[in-house]
C-alpha cells in the first residue's frame, strides 16, 4: 500500500502530475487532485470526510472523468492483475467507510440519554477485552454516583444482566477485582472529609507500593478498597497528603500499573486525564480505541467540564483544543466537535435552528433540551419499563445508521469502476437471497454484452470464483436459468 502524506497527492505510478498554473503563476489544483486529497484522509491521520468538497466535485464528473480519477489515484484503486479494470483497494475501502461513520456516531451518542450512552460504551469495552478496560475505568470514575447508578440501571434494561456480573464473568485477568469494585461503587458525593482517615489511607498506599510487587498492586485488597469506596474529595486529599509526606508523586510510583494510574487520574484530575486522552486520540498513529475517544470525550464532557479540559489541553500541549480538532478533522464531523467545544468555552446558551440542519440544532442543545426532545419523541425514545430514562428504539438506531450511510454509499458507488460496482452489487444480491434477485435481473438485462462480461471478470477477481458458478450454487428455480442464460450472451 502506498503511504499518503498530508501535503502530497500520489497518483498513477506515485509521481506528481505536471502542475497547472493561472495567469498569476499560482498553482491550480485540479478537481481530480482535490478529490484525491479528500480520499487520502484515512491514510493521513485525519478524522472524518470533507463531504462538501466531495459533493461539489463528484456530481460534475462524467464516466471518463471517473475513469481518469481511478487511473491516477493508485493508492485508492489498484489495477486488476488479470482484467483491465481498476478496483477499490479493500483496506482503503474499509478506512473510507469508517471515516464516513464518525459523524453518525457523534450524532447518535450526543442524542442518547447519558445512562444509555454509558451502558452501551461499557458493553463495547467488555466485548473488546483488555485493550478497552480503560474505558470502563473512565466511566466508573468520572461519573457521579447517581450517573453511574443510572448507567447500571440502563445496562440491566438493555442487556438483561447487571454490569457487575458481566464484568465478573468476562474479565479473567488481574483487573477483575478492581473493575468489579469500580462499577459497583456508590461513593459519598458530599464535601466532608476526615483528616485522620486521609493520613491513614496515604500511609497504607505508600506501604503497599513500597513493600509490594508493583505488578500485583492491582490485586492488593487495601489499595482496591481505598480507590473504590472513598469519595473523590477524600481521594484528592489522600494524593496531596501522599505527595507532601513522602515527597513523591503517586502516579510516578505506579508507573508499571496503568489501570491504577488511570483510576487515580480519573477520580482526582479528570481534566488532566481527558486532555491526555484527547491528545492520544488525535495522533496519526493512534489505535482504533484511542481514536474513538475524540468523539466520546467531547460528547460526554461538553456539559460537564469541557472548559477545564480545553484549558488543561492548551496548558499541556500549547495549542487551543478547537484549533487542534480543525487540524485533524474534516467536514460535518469537524464542525460538530468544534462547535461543541466552543460552546463550552463560551459558557453561553446559543439558540439555533437537514445533515446541515441537524448539525446546527444538535450542537446548540444543552442536556435539558436533549431530555425534552427525547420525552417529546416517544416513538423514537420510549420510556424504559423499569427505570426512569428514555432509550433509543433499536429499530430507529438501525434506521438512522442506514440513512447516514446513504451519502457514503453514493460516493463509493459513483467512484467505483462500473465492472467492480456491478460485481459487488451482484454479490450483495446473492447474499440477500430471493428478495434481491430482481437486482440480478436488472444487471443482466440493462448492461451491454461487454459491460456484463466486464462485471463477470471483476467478480472472478474480487471473489475467486465465477458469477455463473455462484449463481448455480446459490439460486434455485427459474431465476437460475434466466441469469445463466443472460451470462452466456
Amino acid at each position: 500500500m502506498v503511504e499518503v502524506k498530508k501535503d502530497t497527492i500520489l497518483v498513477g505510478s506515485n509521481k506528481r502530475r505536471k502542475k497547472q498554473t493561472n495567469k498569476e503563476g499560482k498553482t491550480i489544483m485540479s478537481s481530480s487532485d482535490a478529490l484525491a486529497k479528500s480520499f487520502s484522509v484515512s491514510h493521513s491521520g485525519l478524522f472524518g470526510v470533507d463531504e462538501k468538497s466531495m459533493l461539489e466535485i463528484l456530481v460534475k464528473w462524467q464516466p471518463e472523468d471517473l475513469s481518469t480519477f481511478r487511473n491516477e489515484t493508485s493508492f485508492v484503486f489498484l489495477e486488476d492483475e488479470r482484467f483491465p479494470f481498476e478496483k477499490f483497494e479493500e483496506i482503503f475501502l474499509k478506512f473510507l467507510k469508517r471515516e464516513f461513520k464518525r459523524f453518525k456516531d457523534a450524532v447518535v451518542q450526543w442524542t442518547m440519554h447519558p445512562w444509555e450512552r454509558d451502558a452501551r460504551m461499557a458493553r463495547k469495552a467488555l466485548k473488546r477485552g483488555r485493550e478497552a478496560y480503560g474505558l470502563l475505568i473512565e466511566i466508573a470514575c468520572t461519573r457521579s454516583s447517581d450517573e453511574l447508578l443510572g448507567a447500571r440501571r440502563a445496562y440491566q434494561s438493555l442487556y438483561s444482566e447487571s454490569i457487575e456480573e458481566d464484568v465478573a464473568s468476562r474479565v479473567d485477568g488481574i483487573e477483575r477485582q478492581l473493575l468489579v469494585a469500580l462499577v459497583s461503587s456508590y461513593r459519598y458525593d458530599g464535601p466532608k472529609t476526615n483528616d485522620r482517615a486521609i493520613k491513614l489511607d496515604a500511609l497504607k498506599l505508600e506501604k503497599a507500593i513500597r513493600i509490594g510487587d508493583k505488578k500485583q498492586l492491582i490485586k492488593d485488597e487495601e489499595v482496591v478498597r481505598i480507590l473504590t469506596t472513598r469519595s473523590k474529595i477524600h481521594l484528592m486529599a489522600v494524593i496531596k497528603c501522599y505527595q507532601e509526606t513522602f515527597n513523591r508523586d503517586i502516579a510516578q510510583d505506579l508507573d508499571e500499573e496503568s489501570s491504577l494510574k488511570d483510576t487515580i487520574y480519573c477520580l482526582c484530575s479528570p481534566p488532566q486525564y481527558f486532555s491526555k486522552t484527547l491528545d492520544s486520540a488525535m495522533k496519526a498513529n493512534a489505535s482504533k480505541n484511542e481514536k474513538e475517544a475524540l468523539t466520546r470525550v467531547i460528547v460526554t464532557r461538553t456539559d460537564v467540564d469541557m472548559k477545564d479540559i480545553a484549558e488543561e489541553y492548551n496548558k499541556q500541549y500549547g495549542t487551543p483544543l478547537p484549533k487542534k480538532i480543525e487540524d485533524v478533522a474534516l467536514g460535518n464531523y469537524k464542525d460538530f466537535l468544534v462547535t461543541l467545544v466552543q460552546r463550552a468555552l463560551a459558557k453561553g446558551r446559543i439558540l439555533g435552528v437537514d445533515e446541515k440542519s441537524m448539525l446546527e440544532i444538535l450542537v446548540r442543545w444543552h442536556p435539558e433540551d436533549l431530555t425534552t426532545f427525547r420525552n417529546e419523541n416517544s416513538s423514537i425514545f420510549p420510556k424504559d419499563k423499569y427505570f426512569l430514562f428514555e432509550r433509543w428504539q433499536d429499530y430507529h438506531i438501525a434506521f438512522l445508521v442506514k440513512e447516514f450511510l446513504r451519502f457514503q454509499d453514493v460516493v463509493v458507488q459513483w467512484t467505483m469502476h462500473p465492472w467492480e460496482r456491478d460485481a459487488r452489487m451482484a454479490r450483495k444480491a446473492l447474499d440477500g437471497r430471493p428478495q434481491a434477485y430482481g437486482l440480478l435481473i436488472e444487471l443482466a438485462c440493462t448492461r451491454s454484452s461487454e459491460e456484463l462480461l466486464g462485471a463477470r471478470k471483476a467478480y472472478q477477481s474480487l471473489y475467486g470464483e465465477s458469477i455463473e458458478e455462484d449463481v448455480a450454487s446459490r439460486v434455485e428455480g427459474i431465476e437460475r436459468q434466466c441469469w445463466l442464460g443472460y451470462c452466456e450472451r
